[in-house]
């Protein structure tokens, strides 16, 4: 049986990821300027977060927790897009066969994935709206798989725990500060109490509570 060496598998992949992004610019230049200095810089980055495995990882934990929040600098400017596509091609650089050994639950989440797929006709959600569900939930066996490639010593862990837990303080000081402030969030009318949301805007508990009192006799 015919093995193909891993380092000319790795490099031959390098290529065809190049060709695409080189691909993307040229489409761009076709349709519009702006969208092609937006790709052309995109491209930058994710060839770097392709050479810097760790750095991705790094990012993803800084930054995961703010992208769809009320904070405006993290949204419509295509950062989840900026990090999924490198973490996905990333599955054809990564020794993915052996960090699905070291974790078996992957692969079971890979399969729920791949069979997920073929309810793209069937979903009552668009089509666009699926393939960007789809895409996140293959993203999440990407993300495992680079971190379980990346993290190779202690001190990498570490600096990952750090960087997991500098968001939370972060989240956890604006929401103290919205509270005080009387921002980014809501007052309860039943209770007079101020309910903060930090960067997620309105707090569940509102939500629910005005549902339970919308729905009442």
């Amino acid at each position: 049986m015919l093995s193909i060496p891993y380092a000319f598998y790795k490099r031959f992949t390098h290529l065809v990821i190049a060709l695409m992004v080189f691909a993307a610019g040229v489409t761009g230049s076709a349709l519009n300027a702006l969208l092609t200095l937006r790709i052309a810089f995109g491209s930058l980055i994710i060839l770097a977060f392709l050479r810097y495995h760790y750095a991705l990882l790094l990012v993803w934990a800084l930054t995961n927790a703010f992208i769809g929040s009320s904070i405006p600098v993290f949204n419509g400017n295509n950062l989840l897009s900026g990090l999924t596509i490198p973490t996905i091609l990333l599955l054809f650089c990564l020794p993915t066969r052996q960090a699905f050994e070291r974790m078996k639950a992957l692969p079971v989440l890979l399969f729920y994935v791949l069979w997920v797929l073929p309810g793209i006709g069937v979903s009552p959600i668009s089509i666009t709206d699926f393939v960007v569900a789809w895409t996140l939930r293959l993203t999440y066996v990407a993300v495992g798989v680079l971190t379980i490639c990346t993290i190779t010593t202690r001190q990498r862990l570490l600096r990952l725990i750090d960087a997991t837990l500098l968001p939370a303080i972060v989240i956890a000081l604006y929401g103290i500060y919205g509270y005080f402030t009387r921002q980014n969030g809501i007052s309860d009318p039943q209770t007079g109490f101020f309910r903060t949301g930090s960067i997620f805007g309105i707090p569940p508990t509102s939500r629910l509570s005005f549902r339970l009192r919308s729905t009442a006799p």
